[in-house]
């Protein structure tokens, strides 16, 4: 990996502030995400952490402030839905290929092979709604998996995760340390981000986070 890619930047935000509960974040939020790094934004339950992370993914506008930049390849792991309820389990990791321009075999091929890796090979025929929580997600990460991005997003990682969740995270882990891509996440379990050598990002409902430079202590991957 060379110092270039190590530095590309996937994600920042300036001044950005949402409104929250009637209440606002006080202190306007720059944030700054590289390849390879992951943070976690941790707090309670309704205290904003999933706006922040819509907004970043460029999903909700901020209310002040703006994203400044965001990488071109940007995949979402949302905490519950995310599919296409009447497509079957293959035709939602299939068409955000096609639409990116790969060719339909080919994307058919790039997305067995990831339900494969993360243990729903036998769904794939399934209707979305007709799968179990678990399956869900895993097809969730099997789409971020084979759209390749530069910027994951995701709610509550390991949530709904069952037997699976070794391999989501040897897949996450891997990615950072090959600096293919920047991690955001939201929890409410500091083990959580821990597991994945995230940066903790403490976020208080109406103080907003109190780090407004925190980008060098973020996890950079491997060597």
């Amino acid at each position: 990996m060379t110092g270039g890619e190590e530095l590309r930047v996937v994600l920042r935000l300036e001044k950005v502030s949402c409104a929250v509960r009637q209440e606002r974040w006080t202190d306007p939020l720059d944030f700054t995400l590289h390849l390879g790094e992951a943070a976690a934004v941790v707090g309670p339950t309704g205290g904003g952490r999933r706006r922040l992370l819509r907004v970043a993914a460029g999903l909700m506008a901020p209310d002040r402030g703006k994203v400044a930049h965001r990488a071109e390849r940007v995949a979402y792991v949302f905490r519950a839905g995310g599919l296409l309820s009447s497509s079957t389990a293959l035709e939602n990791i299939v068409l955000p290929l096609v639409v990116q321009g790969a060719p339909e075999p080919e994307a058919r091929e790039r997305a067995a092979a990831e339900m494969e890796r993360f243990g729903v090979g036998a769904v794939g025929e399934l209707a979305a709604q007709d799968l179990s929580p678990e399956a869900s997600r895993l097809i969730q990460y099997a789409r971020a998996a084979a759209l390749d991005p530069e910027l994951l997003l995701i709610e509550q990682p390991m949530l709904s995760l069952g037997r699976e969740e070794e391999a989501v995270t040897a897949w996450l882990k891997e990615q950072l340390a090959d600096g293919r891509m920047g991690l955001l996440l939201t929890t409410t379990a500091i083990a959580v981000a821990r597991k994945l050598d995230a940066a903790l990002l403490p976020f208080r409902l109406g103080s907003g986070l109190h780090q407004t430079s925190f980008h060098t202590s973020l996890h950079r991957g491997a060597p």
